[in-house]
């Protein structure tokens, strides 16, 4: 399906299972209005993925494209309760990272300084 996702999803309320959002969120100007409209259609108990660079990564900083850059606390702005307000009651239960390779075997505080 092609859609402008920042116009709205074509999916009725609560009629999606499963979501996949693959680099995708780090290019939108309006995240909240997305987010607000993928918890719309999201059915209760719903997957979402996501797959984005992370802030302090070359990834992040290459693409000319990108508007915002994400952290693993910037998905807490749409769990619930949220202060802002928001449409969105969504709950992380895992964040994963990829790491370099010869980064990938040292202690975890080190490897916060080496996410991608």
């Amino acid at each position: 399906m092609v859609c402008d996702f920042e116009r709205g999803l074509p999916f009725r309320e609560g009629s999606v299972t499963a979501a996949y959002s693959i680099h995708s969120i780090e290019h939108m100007r309006d995240l909240i209005t997305f987010m607000e409209e993928l918890y719309r259609v999201c059915a209760p108990g719903a997957k979402v993925y996501v797959k984005t660079p992370y802030y302090a990564s070359r990834k992040a900083f290459m693409d000319p494209t990108h508007v915002r850059f994400m952290t693993e606390e910037s998905f807490g702005y749409f769990t619930s309760p949220n202060y802002y307000g928001l449409k969105t009651h969504f709950e992380v239960h895992s964040i994963t990272y990829n790491m370099r390779k010869p980064f990938k075997f040292l202690p975890a505080y080190f490897q916060k300084r080496c996410r991608r």
